[in-house]
């Protein structure tokens, strides 16, 4: 493990990774708790219930089904997770993949894309599975494959009768982590070794961050604590996966039992949990193990990773199912909001009795924990006071504001990145189109989207990066052709990482300096652009900002010193000149600026 006296100051991706390599100042202690994912796509619509995993800190992977020790200078830290299936024609149902892998699709950050999409993704998927699962999950010959796609085509009435009996289609109506794509298609192929590749719910375990955020929540743990899990992930493999019985969220907290069982930990029982309709939720999980916590006095490390910049949007928060099935709220777009709206309409005690319901089992407010929680990387002890903002000192107010920002140096931001843009405009290093796309509040995503569609036009399922390349010109146009990317070390097709792009910010080639500018302008908006609680750090934007900066220098825009004060910088002077300065999530939480944030994503639909 890494030197528990590292400093604070951390990289982006030490953030991701901070609670395996404990890079704080803190014991080196062992860690096991749970991920709480952000809602997406029609769980997003239907009840904003999320999903959840097992982490283990200090453990390692052995293969795909097993967890073990590892050994001297190894990468430590898995997630555990249970899904429907693996893949096609498998029927192990617990995935057990590494931690970086398991939110960056590659074992280092640093070689992670700066922007996310669709094919981004997936492009690393198959690259994951060429170098570590094809072993474990072997490619479909071509009779497999046709006697799978038959299978799957065929009316089976014992299959139809095990649905019914145990109630597998409200998965899909509560929105359970399944997804089409993933259920109907049995082999993705891959396009340099035409393998067929078994499709399935691997591919949520590996890249979770380019789809949602999530929220990691951990206590320290003993090592022959934590060996506990290999028993019941050999016992729960096979195990078929079962919305109301056996889900993602029943497997968490079997896992976390087997932990810290013997300590103390205790969970609702489901016959008094009518907020999450008699299931059990992420949201319930995650609540027991706070309060065990909180009556044991234990140290809570919580770490919230914001979905990576790209072609889709922050996730909303999770909620108790009931809640988001019943109770009417802009986050889950306009249908769906027309809808339930509609049903209070004609009788308001639906909304009214679920409302009071949800209050009174007082589940876990995750935005609040991470806000609460994430402004050091410290370790927290939660107690009744932790909700008492009169209680909360200037240096906790300091470090929260040094973490989140202020409102007002977020605004000055924007307006710096409007005139620099503005500029780049101006010289024809961007344009009027593109420019167009920049800083709509709630929808960080637009100027991918835009670049991606663009591509599209040029010819079917071609990566975004062809979109930029087709921008580099006077217009945006699907005639124009550049330069290939040089500085890339790989294909000019694949986005490139934060190295590459500082490597092309300083080519000889004009093309790659304005591949580099558009890039880092996509990334540097969709912080600018999100809600304050689906931003990263501040850090982690001025690291970025620097880049870009840079960057437009060598296209040729002029860049004020002004403009030079990171964001960290400009809040701890604001809250140095004003003690009691509030930083931008709790700006974002008064209660004008809560309504105003309520219309505008009413206005702004969800789409992804």
């Amino acid at each position: 493990m890494n030197n528990p006296t590292k400093s604070k100051s951390v990289t982006f991706s030490v953030m991701l990774t901070l609670l395996i390599l404990t890079a704080c100042q803190l014991p080196a202690k062992a860690e096991v708790g749970i991920v709480i994912y952000g809602s997406k796509g029609m769980d997003a619509r239907r009840t904003n219930s999320g999903h959840v995993a097992l982490i283990v800190t200090d453990l390692c992977a052995r293969g795909i089904d097993q967890v073990r020790e590892c050994v001297s200078d190894e990468p430590q830290g898995v997630v555990i997770t249970k899904y429907p299936s693996l893949a096609a024609g498998y029927d192990q149902t617990v995935f057990v993949a590494p931690l970086m892998a398991h939110f960056n699709a590659v074992a280092d950050s640093q070689l992670a894309p700066v922007l996310s999409s669709g094919d981004t993704l997936r492009n690393l998927q198959l690259k994951y599975w060429q170098d570590d699962l094809k072993n474990y999950l072997p490619p479909l010959s071509r009779e497999r494959y046709r006697s799978l796609l038959k299978e799957q085509s065929t009316f089976h009435f014992g299959k139809l009768f095990h649905r019914l009996i145990t109630l597998e289609f409200l998965g899909k109506l509560l929105g359970s982590h399944q997804s089409s794509a993933l259920e109907n298609s049995i082999a993705m192929i891959d396009p340099e070794t035409e393998e067929l590749i078994p499709n399935g719910f691997w591919r949520e375990a590996i890249g979770a961050q380019y789809v949602r955020d999530s929220t990691i929540i951990t206590v320290p743990a003993e090592v022959s604590q934590e060996l506990e899990l290999a028993r019941l992930i050999e016992h729960s493999q096979h195990e078929p996966f079962n919305t109301l019985s056996n889900n993602c969220s029943d497997f968490a907290k079997k896992g976390l039992l087997a932990v810290f069982a013997r300590k103390g930990l205790h969970f609702r029982r489901r016959a008094m949990d009518p907020a999450n309709a008699w299931i059990t939720s992420p949201l319930l999980v995650a609540t027991s193990f706070l309060d065990y916590a909180k009556e044991n006095k234990l140290p809570v490390r919580v770490v919230f990773t914001p979905m990576l910049a790209g072609t889709g949007r922050s996730s909303t928060p999770i909620t108790a199912i009931s809640q988001g099935a019943l109770i009417p709220s802009p986050d889950q777009g306009k249908l769906a909001f027309s809808v339930k709206l509609y049903i209070n309409a004609l009788n308001p005690l639906i909304g009214a009795t679920t409302l009071v319901v949800v209050k009174a089992s007082r589940l876990a407010n995750l935005d609040k924990l991470a806000h609460e929680s994430g402004a050091s990387t410290a370790s927290l002890v939660i107690s009744d006071s932790v909700d008492r903002q009169s209680e909360v000192g200037a240096d906790l107010r300091s470090e929260r504001v040094r973490a989140f920002g202020t409102s007002s140096c977020w605004d000055r931001k924007r307006r710096d990145l409007l005139s620099l843009t503005s500029q780049a405009t101006e010289i024809g290093a961007f344009t009027k189109e593109e420019e167009s796309k920049l800083l709509s509040k709630g929808r960080p995503f637009l100027l991918p989207r835009f670049y991606e569609s663009l591509a599209k036009t040029k010819a079917p399922n071609t990566p975004l990066m062809k979109g930029i390349n087709l921008c580099l010109g006077p217009t945006c146009s699907v005639s124009f052709e550049t330069s290939s990317l040089s500085a890339s070390p790989r294909s000019r097709m694949a986005v490139p990482n934060r190295l590459e792009i500082q490597s092309m910010g300083r080519s000889d080639q004009p093309s790659n300096r304005l591949a580099a500018s558009r890039l880092m302008i996509s990334v540097i908006n969709f912080d600018l652009a999100s809600e304050p609680r689906n931003r990263r750090r501040s850090e982690s934007f001025d690291k970025d900002w620097k880049i870009y900066l840079d960057i437009a220098e060598g296209a040729g825009v002029r860049v004020e010193p002004d403009a030079r004060e990171g964001l960290e910088e400009c809040s701890i002077r604001e809250f140095r000149r004003q003690p009691t300065k509030a930083d931008a999530i709790q700006e974002e939480s008064a209660s004008r600026r809560k309504v105003a944030s309520w219309f505008r994503r009413l206005v702004v639909s969800p789409t992804r």
